[in-house]
Order: C-alpha cells, then sequence, then structure tokens
C-alpha cells in the first residue's frame, strides 16, 4: 500500500495540497523503482472513499502518481492498485472513471469485511456491480 504521513504533517491526513500531491507521487516513484520487477500490487492509499478528502482530490492523487508512474520506462509495467474502497461503492468509483483517474491504474479493489467467509459477499458483489 502506498501510504505516507510524511508530506502532510498529521496521521491519518490525506496529501491534497499540490506539493504534497507532488511529493507522494515522487515517494511513488522512489518505491516503485526501489522494489520494481517484484510482482508487488501497488495499491494507492488504503479505502480512500471512508477518508477526509473529497473524490476529486484522490482522483487528483491517483493521476499525479499514475502520470509519474507510467512516464517512467523502469516502472511503468507496475500493476497500480486505486482506489480501494471499503465497500462496493458505485458512486466512488463513477466518480473517478468521470475524472480521468482510472485510466492510470489496472484493478480496483473491494474490501469485504464480513463474519464469515469472504463467498458470503458474491451476491453483493453481483447486485452492485449490476448498478455500476
Amino acid at each position: 500500500m502506498l501510504q505516507t504521513t510524511r508530506y502532510t504533517g498529521t496521521d491519518q491526513t490525506p496529501p491534497t495540497t499540490p506539493e504534497a500531491v507532488e511529493a507522494y507521487a515522487n515517494f511513488a516513484v522512489a518505491l516503485l523503482s526501489h522494489h520494481a520487477g517484484q510482482g508487488i500490487l501497488w495499491e494507492i492509499f488504503n479505502e480512500a472513499d471512508i477518508r477526509t478528502w473529497s473524490v476529486e482530490q484522490y482522483g487528483n492523487l491517483v493521476i499525479a502518481v499514475g502520470k509519474a508512474v507510467r512516464a517512467n520506462p523502469a516502472i511503468s509495467s507496475e500493476i497500480l492498485i486505486g482506489p480501494s474502497v471499503s465497500t462496493v461503492d458505485c458512486a466512488f468509483v463513477k466518480a473517478l472513471k468521470s475524472q480521468g483517474a482510472l485510466q492510470y491504474v489496472d484493478a480496483v479493489s473491494v474490501h469485504s469485511y464480513c463474519s464469515g467467509a469472504p463467498e458470503q459477499m458474491k451476491w453483493q458483489y453481483v447486485a452492485r456491480s449490476r448498478l455500476c
């Protein structure tokens, strides 16, 4: 997971200022460059849909990281995931798509929280995916 608080000053504060977004993108490039070719799936922030930022702010971060990673030949084929959402949040994902952020990622991750086996969530995924 690509997450750091170094550039925002407080714990659990996402990078939203232009300076913080640029610094985060630089951090991502350095991290991916160091670990390139190891088969890692790089998630751009955890559960972005429940953070204290707007869809547009998260989309700006995904675009900045995506552009920086895809422009670097040494890491351009690394797998980026974003967003990772806490539920099947179709509105959040659709808004990111409209913003153009999803063109830089290879997958969207859904965290299924349940008390039983993950397979019990299948009906929710099927029902919600029809709405997306």
